[in-house]
């Protein structure tokens, strides 16, 4: 997972694009509730978010 922020990081900070900005924000969201969830639907939820995200990315 830290592997992944900083290459969304770096990215982020290498073009200035709107979308990027948008898609950085929401991996901050992503994250935050997958660490604060205390369910198992809404890990799967993030998870599902964060891979969606890995896959703009790529």
């Amino acid at each position: 997972a830290s592997s992944f922020f900083l290459f969304s990081s770096s990215s982020f900070f290498e073009s200035s694009s709107f979308l990027e900005a948008l898609l950085f924000t929401s991996f901050f969201l992503a994250s935050s509730s997958f660490f604060l969830a205390n369910n198992f639907i809404s890990h799967l939820l993030s998870f599902i978010f964060l891979l969606s995200l890995l896959f703009i990315f790529l």
